[in-house]
């Protein structure tokens, strides 16, 4: 199981965090939340990673989708914080190509928000 946790949401930014398996059952269940605290909101966001320990491709393709969908709104998304095997995951797909991926919760504010 998975779920979707908002750490902020204000004018400026969506900070969200994931939990748990992003696998069909995990995305099937954040799917929607996942894109209302982000897309829906156009705002650049920033998610936290940390909490998510299986990434699948169908979880790969929901993260892909959310980031192009922002982009199209002049927005940005950007991960943090991914444990080793998720990040393997990330790199072997080539994600950092459409999604930047960064260390730290500091470092994805600095990709997104404007100064």
């Amino acid at each position: 199981m998975a779920e979707v946790r908002t750490i902020a949401a204000t004018d400026e930014i969506s900070h969200i965090r994931l939990v748990g398996r992003l696998d069909i059952e995990g995305v099937g269940t954040i799917e929607i939340p996942l894109t209302a605290a982000t897309v829906a909101r156009k705002r650049p966001a920033i998610v936290d990673m940390s909490g998510v320990d299986f990434l699948g491709s169908i979880g790969i393709g929901l993260l892909v989708r959310c980031a192009i969908s922002l982009q199209r709104s002049g927005a940005r998304l950007v991960l943090f914080g991914c444990q080793p095997l998720v990040q393997k995951s990330l790199e072997i797909t080539k994600i950092h190509a459409v999604v930047p991926i960064v260390e730290s919760e500091a470092a994805a504010f600095e990709l997104v928000v404007v100064k």
